[in-house]
C-alpha cells in the first residue's frame, strides 16, 4: 500500500517528466515500480505502444538491489546490465537487438535525495544553478512534496552527533626521514634495474615507469597513514601492501616485472622494520588487553582520530544489535583500520569487515565479494562495516543503526546520501570533526550551557575539554595494581618465585586471567582470593550497584553488557491492558470502587483489579480469568521494591540480616496479615466453601493472637491460607501493569499498606530456624527424633547446654509444624535463661569493638563456674557412662582434626569446643621443626572442651604459622586425649 506522499509523486510523474527529491528510505523505488506497472497496464490495455523500461543506477550494488525489487514487485521480464556482465563489450548491433532500433523520446522519472552533487557548491545561487542545469539535461522538473509530516513519521532522519577529537600533533620526524631515504634508495634500485637489463625495449621503459609511479604512490600512502592514523595502523598498511605485492609477483611471468615486484616487496619489508622499530616491545600483546589501545593512544602510537573511533565503538557495549557503517575516503584506510579493530579485545563480540568498490584499483574487492559482504551486513552477521563511497547512495540496509563519517563528506550529496544509510528508528549520524585550537567547537546552545569559568584565574572548562582534564588528573593519582605487576612486594622485598600476579594465579591455582589490566582487589589474609574469581556474586553486585545508582534503565544496560538480553516490548503491555478492558466489571463496580478507596489508587483499566481479586475456583463457573498471572508478576515487583527499601533504609544492617528481613517482609504470612489488616480479603471473589472456612478461621485466630506474650508459639501455630498472600501480590502486579510499569508509583501505593514494616528490632524468624542460629552462636547441637501416633506427627527435640539438657515435644499433623512447635518451646526455655538470638548478635557486635584484653574476660563470664580443670583429672568418672567409643575418620589435611572433633561433639551432643590464640611477630622468618619458613608470624591456640555434667578440658596446641593450622594442632591433641580416655577411636 502506497503512502499519501508516494501517490502524490506518482501522480506528478504521470503528468510529465519528473525528478523526485525525497529523503533516503522514503520509498522512491516503489514509485518507480508503480510507474513501470502503469506502463505495462497501458500497453496490455492497448492504450500505449510497447516500449522498454530502462532503470539506470550509478553503481553495481544498486543495479543488483533495484533488480531484486523489480523482480519481486512486478511480472516484467527484467535483466541486469553492468560491466562485469559484459555489456561494455556490446556492439551497436547487440544494443539494437536488446532495446530495439526504433527511436522515441522517453518518459523520464528521476529519483534522488540530493539533486546537488557537484563539489564546491556552497551557496543557494550555486544550488539553484545546478538544479536548473539538471532539469535542462533531463527535460524534467524537480518535484518536492509540500507536506512533510507523513514522510518524517515514516522515515525519520538520523540524529546528527558531532564527535570532536584533538589534532594529532606527534610527528615521528626521525621515522619519516628514514622512510624517505628508504624510498629514494629503492627508486634508484628500480632505475639501475633497467640499466642492468640486457634487453632494453620500449615495454621495459613502460614497466619501469609504472613500477616507479606505483612505488611513489605506496610511499605517499604510508606517509598519509603515518600522519593521520599513527604508526601502529601504518604497520598494518605496509603488511597489507606486502601481502598483495607478493601475490602479484608470484603470478608474474616477465622477468623484468618480477624483479621490480621483488624490489617492492623488499621495500615493504624494510619499511615495516623501520616502523616496528619505533613501536613499544610487545605492542601486539598489549592490544589484546582491555586498556591496551588507550595506553598506546596516550603515547601517540595510535592517532587521536582513531582513538575517538575506538571510544565510539566502546560506547556500543557488547550489543549484537549494533549495525554500523563507517565511511572513509581511502580503500586502504578501510582495510587497515578494519584489521586493526579486529585485533582489539574489547570488540571481540562484534563481527567487523570492510567493503570497497571500484574495479580500477588494486586495493578493491571483486564484485562477488562486495555483494557477499553487503548481504552479510544486511543480515546483521557483520556489525561494523568500513566502507568507501561505494555504499553512499541507495544501498538499503533497514537495520542500520549508526553511520560514522570517519572522513567528512566532501559534497552536499555525499552528506545527504551517507546520512540516509542510517535507516533504523532512533539511529545516529556521527560526524568526526578535528578540534581546532583557534575555533570553538561549541556550535549549539546546549554546548554553551556546559561551560564553567573561574573568575579568579580566568580558566574556562567546556564539555569538550573536561574529559581530558579529568584523565590527566587521574593519571597523577596512585595507580591500581594489575595482574601484570610485579609480585615482589608480596614477599617483603625478597626474591619471589613468581614474576607477576598473573603467573602466581596460573602456577598456584591453575587460573588464566583473561583481563590482566583490570585493577586487583586487596583482601585480608583470611580470604581465599581465587574463589572470588569464580564468584557469580560479583555480577549480581554490579547489577545492584547500577540499579541503586541509575535505576532500572542502568541495571538493564549493565545486564546487556554482561550478555543478558532483556527486552521490554511496550506493545505487549498495551495488549494486556486491552484484554483486561474486555472484562465486564460493571456488576461489581461498587466493590471495585471500595477497594480502590482502600488502596488510594484509581485504575484506568478496572478489569485488571477485578482479575487481581478473582480466585481460580471461579473458572468452574465459566469465568475465564483469575489472579495467577498477575500474582506471578507482582511477586517479582514486590521483591524488587522491598529489597530496594531495605537497602536504602537499613544502611547499618549486615547482609545476612537484610536477607532475613526481606524474607519476612515478602513472606506469605506477612502479606496475608497486610491483606487482613487493610480488610482487602473481604473483596476476594471465589467459589470454594473450604477456602471461605480457611480464610474465616485465619482472620479469627489472627485477631485472638494479637497481644499474646509467647511470639514463638504464635509463629509456630499460625496456618496462613495462601490465597491471602497471593492477592496482595496480584494487586501489586495489576497496579504495575495499569501504571505502564511505573515501579515508583507501585511503591507509593503499596508502602502504606505494608506499614508498619518489620524491622531488625521486631524481626521474628521461624522457630526452628531461630533455634538453629542460636545454637550455632552458642556452640550447641540440636537432637530431634520423629515418631507418629495415628495421623499425628510427634517430634522429640533436645538441646544439651553445658550443665543442663533441655527437652521439648511438638505435635501436629505435619512434620514441619510439629518441629516448629518443639523448637518454639525450647526457645522459650532458653529465653528464661537469658539466651536469645538478639542478645547473641548484640554481644557479637560489642566483641567487634572491645579490646583483646577484655575478650578473654567475657569468655570466662559466659562459661559456667564450678567445673574442675583437666589438669588434675579428678572428675572424669562421668565419661565411663558412655556405652562405647565413637569411631572417627581423621584426615590430617587442613581442617581435618577440627572437623573430626566437631563431628564427635555433635554425636555426643556436647557443646562445641572454644579456641583462644596467642600471636607472636618476629623480624626474621620462623623456624619450625628445624625448617626455616617464609612466615614472620606464629600462632599458638588453646582449646577448651566442656563435657556436660563432668568437667572442662583445656589443652594447648603446638606453634604454627597460621591461625587455622594452630587450631588444627590443638584439636588433634584434644582428640588424642579423648582417645586415651576411651571416648573415641581415631582412624586415619
Amino acid at each position: 500500500m502506497m503512502l499519501r506522499y508516494q501517490v502524490e509523486v506518482f501522480e506528478a510523474a504521470l503528468r510529465g517528466n519528473t525528478i523526485a527529491v525525497l529523503d533516503t528510505g522514503s520509498g522512491k523505488t516503489m514509485v518507480a515500480v508503480m510507474l513501470a506497472r502503469e506502463h505495462v497496464r497501458r500497453v496490455r490495455a492497448g492504450e500505449a505502444p510497447r516500449r522498454i523500461v530502462l532503470f539506470l543506477a550509478p553503481t553495481v550494488h544498486l543495479v543488483h538491489q533495484q533488480f531484486e525489487v523489480i523482480r519481486e514487485y512486478t511480472d516484467l521480464d527484467a535483466t541486469e546490465c553492468y560491466g562485469a556482465s559484459g555489456v561494455a563489450e556490446w556492439t551497436a548491433e547487440q544494443w539494437k537487438e536488446e532495446v530495439g532500433s526504433k527511436e522515441w523520446k522517453p518518459a523520464v522519472f528521476g529519483m534522488t535525495a540530493s539533486p546537488v552533487a557537484t563539489k564546491g557548491t556552497s551557496t543557494i545561487q550555486d544550488c539553484e544553478a545546478h538544479i536548473a542545469q539538471l532539469e535542462l539535461t533531463l527535460d524534467a522538473k524537480v518535484y518536492i512534496i509540500q507536506d512533510r509530516s507523513e514522510l518524517e513519521s515514516f522515515s525519520p532522519p538520523a540524529t546528527i552527533v558531532n564527535k570532536f577529537y584533538d589534532a594529532y600533533l606527534i610527528d615521528f620526524e626521525d621515522l619519516k626521514s628514514k622512510l624517505q631515504t628508504l624510498y629514494e634508495e629503492f627508486d634508484a634500485l628500480l632505475v639501475s634495474l633497467e640499466e642492468s637489463s640486457p634487453n632494453r625495449f620500449e615495454d621495459t621503459n613502460n614497466i619501469l615507469e609504472t613500477s616507479r609511479k606505483t612505488l611513489s604512490r605506496y610511499h605517499g600512502k604510508i606517509f598519509y597513514s603515518l600522519n593521520y592514523l599513527g604508526p601502529i595502523i601504518t604497520a598494518e598498511v605496509v603488511k597489507i601492501y606486502n601481502e598483495s605485492i607478493k601475490t602479484l609477483g608470484d603470478s608474474e611471468d616477465c622477468l623484468f616485472s618480477k624483479a621490480s615486484f621483488n624490489l617492492h616487496e623488499s621495500y615493504f619489508k624494510e619499511a615495516l622494520y623501520l616502523i616496528e622499530e619505533v613501536l613499544p616491545q610487545g605492542y601486539e600483546e598489549l592490544m589484546k588487553s582491555e586498556s591496551g589501545s588507550a595506553h598506546l593512544s596516550k603515547r601517540g602510537y595510535i592517532s587521536s582520530k582513531v582513538d575517538a573511533l575506538i571510544n565510539i565503538f566502546k560506547s556500543f557495549g557488547s550489543s549484537n544489535e549494533v549495525i554500523c557503517l563507517i565511511f572513509v575516503d581511502r580503500i586502504m584506510t578501510a582495510k587497515a583500520v578494519e584489521r586493526f579493530m579486529r585485533g582489539i579485545v574489547n570488540f571481540s563480540s562484534f563481527s567487523i569487515s570492510y567493503l570497497t568498490g571500484g574495479s580500477t584499483s588494486k586495493d578493491s574487492l571483486s564484485p562477488a565479494v562486495q555483494r557477499f559482504t553487503l548481504d552479510l551486513f544486511r543480515a546483521g552477521k557483520v556489525n561494523l562495516l568500513f566502507t568507501t563511497d561505494v555504499t553512499e547512495e541507495g544501498i538499503d540496509v533497514p537495520n542500520c543503526s549508526c553511520v560514522i563519517r570517519f572522513d567528512l563528506p566532501r559534497t552536499v550529496c555525499s552528506y545527504v546520501q551517507s546520512r540516509g544509510r542510517a535507516r533504523r528508528s532512533n539511529s545516529n549520524y556521527v560526524l568526526m570533526i578535528e578540534r581546532s585550537p583557534n575555533v570553538s567547537s561549541s556550535n549549539s546552545p546546549m554546548q554553551e550551557k556546559y561551560t564553567y569559568h573561574v573568575d579568579s584565574t580566568g580558566a574556562t572548562i567546556t564539555a569538550e575539554c573536561c574529559v581530558n582534564l579529568i584523565r590527566k588528573y587521574c593519571e597523577k593519582l596512585p595507580k591500581d595494581r594489575t595482574a601484570e605487576d610485579s609480585f615482589e612486594e608480596m614477599y617483603n622485598g625478597k626474591a619471589s618465585p613468581f614474576s607477576s600476579f598473573m603467573e602466581y594465579y596460573h602456577e598456584k591455582y591453575g587460573i588464566i586471567i583473561q583481563h590482566p589490566n583490570q585493577p586487583l582487589l586487596l583482601l585480608k589474609q583470611s580470604h581465599n582470593p581465587h574463589n572470588l574469581l569464580f564468584s557469580k556474586l560479583k555480577y549480581i553486585a554490579l547489577v545492584g550497584a547500577y540499579y541503586v545508582g541509575g535505576g532500572i534503565v542502568a541495571a538493564l544496560w549493565v545486564m546487556r553488557w554482561f550478555g543478558i538480553e532483556i527486552k521490554c516490548d511496550r506493545k505487549l503491555v498495551q495488549e494486556v491492558k486491552l484484554n483486561a478492558s474486555y472484562i465486564c466489571y460493571l456488576p461489581k463496580i461498587r466493590d471495585i470502587e471500595e477497594l480502590e478507596a482502600k488502596l488510594k489508587y484509581t485504575f484506568s483499566v478496572k478489569g485488571l483489579l477485578l482479575e487481581a481479586i478473582t480466585h481460580p475456583s471461579l473458572q468452574e463457573s465459566g469465568v475465564d480469568y483469575c489472579y495467577q498471572r498477575l500474582e506471578f508478576l507482582g511477586d517479582s515487583v514486590l521483591d524488587l521494591l522491598i529489597t530496594r527499601y531495605l537497602y536504602v533504609t537499613h544502611t547499618d544492617v549486615d547482609p545476612g540480616e537484610l536477607t532475613d528481613l526481606r524474607s519476612a517482609l515478602v513472606s506469605n504470612e506477612n502479606f496475608a496479615q497486610v491483606v487482613v489488616r487493610n480488610n482487602v480479603h473481604s473483596h476476594l471473589k471465589h467459589g470454594s466453601g473450604i477456602l471461605l472456612e480457611q480464610v474465616t478461621e485465619y482472620v479469627r485466630s489472627n485477631s485472638e493472637r494479637q497481644g499474646k506474650d509467647n511470639e514463638f508459639l504464635q509463629h509456630a501455630t499460625s496456618k496462613v491460607p495462601k490465597v491471602l498472600g497471593d492477592i496482595m501480590e496480584s494487586i501489586a502486579g495489576a497496579i504495575f501493569v495499569d501504571s505502564d510499569f511505573n515501579v515508583d508509583l507501585v511503591w507509593k501505593i503499596v508502602e502504606p499498606l505494608l506499614s508498619p514494616m518489620i524491622t531488625p528490632d521486631n524481626l521474628a524468624l521461624p522457630p526452628y530456624r531461630e533455634l538453629l542460629e542460636l545454637c550455632s552462636h552458642l556452640g550447641y547441637f540440636i537432637n530431634s527424633k520423629c515418631s507418629s501416633k495415628g495421623e499425628e506427627v510427634i517430634i522429640d527435640m533436645s538441646v544439651q547446654l553445658r550443665d543442663e539438657l533441655l527437652i521439648a515435644q511438638g505435635h501436629d499433623r505435619n512434620k514441619k509444624s510439629a518441629k516448629a512447635k518443639a523448637a518454639a518451646r525450647i526457645l522459650a526455655d532458653l529465653k528464661k535463661r537469658g539466651l536469645s538470638i538478639k542478645q547473641c548478635l548484640s554481644k557479637a557486635k560489642q566483641l567487634d569493638v572491645i579490646s583483646s584484653d577484655l575478650q578473654s574476660h567475657l569468655t570466662s563470664l559466659e562459661s559456667p563456674l564450678g567445673y574442675s580443670d583437666m589438669n588434675d583429672y579428678s572428675s572424669l568418672g562421668g565419661l565411663s557412662s558412655l556405652k562405647e567409643a565413637v569411631v572417627l575418620t581423621l584426615k590430617m589435611d587442613k581442617g581435618g582434626p577440627r572437623s573430626a572433633l566437631f563431628k564427635l561433639c555433635k554425636r555426643l551432643q556436647w557443646p562445641m569446643p572454644e579456641f583462644e590464640f596467642v600471636e607472636q611477630r618476629f623480624r626474621t622468618p620462623i623456624v619450625l621443626d628445624g625448617v626455616t619458613t617464609t612466615n614472620f608470624n606464629s600462632f599458638v591456640s588453646t582449646i577448651t572442651l566442656h563435657v556436660p555434667d563432668v568437667t572442662v578440658i583445656t589443652l594447648e596446641g603446638e606453634r604454627r604459622t597460621d591461625k587455622k593450622a594452630s587450631q588444627d594442632s590443638a584439636s588433634l591433641i584434644m582428640l588424642h586425649k579423648l582417645q586415651e580416655l576411651k571416648v573415641c577411636i581415631c582412624k586415619t
